[in-house]
């Protein structure tokens, strides 16, 4: 799954049925003939249990905006094996980047500044005690491009989790997309669970809770 989509970057999330590494590649054809030299960065060792759990995401950088690139990942597992591929056969699955960050809007015959909040949100194990490390969140927001993630602990510390809203795109203006607070969203929460959460703002943007 494509997330984190922005101008000059994408992340891919998956899950793997034990302790793993996941790697990448990207390709500028969806036959995968033509391979490209970007930065690929396994975000899932730095938050560990994470490859443990078998929660895997890798992020790409370096990238230009309104591109379509395709890509390719490989599971390799930590006590040896074959390594998994998927897809092994083509078209690979694409992703294209946005075109657009703006933090304007027009109002009348003005430009007004927009922000977005940054979502906080706690994540235990099912005892509401015991802080749920490994675990990655997924952030669907309705009229947006692609999902946001983020694992617990990610930009503060455990059992919290940030997750910048201002990274969310709209999908048909491929740019930034300015929320106004009642969007239908689903959240999912990758790795294990099941959870218990606490969201900060309590909004009213949230719809939908899934577990996986």
């Amino acid at each position: 799954m494509a997330t984190d989509v922005s101008t000059r970057s994408f992340s891919v999330v998956w899950m793997a049925d034990g302790p793993f590494i996941p790697q990448l590649e990207v390709f500028s054809d969806p036959d995968g003939l033509n391979p490209i030299s970007v930065s690929v960065t396994n975000v899932s060792q730095n938050y560990p249990p994470a490859e443990d759990l078998g929660v895997l995401k890798v992020t790409v950088t370096g990238l230009t905006s309104g591109t379509t690139y395709y890509y390719r990942t490989t599971t390799t597992s930590k006590g040896g094996g074959n390594d998994r591929v998927y897809p092994v056969t083509t078209p690979l699955p694409s992703v294209t980047t946005e075109i657009l960050v703006k933090r304007t809007i027009t109002s009348g015959e003005d430009e007004v500044p927009f922000t977005n909040d940054l979502l906080t949100i706690d994540v235990f194990q099912e005892d509401g005690v015991t802080i749920a490390d490994g675990a990655l969140i997924v952030l669907d927001i309705a009229g947006a491009d692609y999902p946001i993630s983020a694992f617990v602990g990610m930009g503060t510390l455990s059992p919290a989790t940030i997750l910048d809203l201002n990274n969310v795109f709209d999908k048909n203006a491929h740019e930034s997309m300015d929320l106004k607070g009642n969007e239908s969203t689903a959240l999912r929460l990758i790795g294990g669970g099941p959870w218990v959460i606490h969201i900060f703002p309590l909004i009213s943007l949230l719809k939908v809770v899934k577990r996986k």
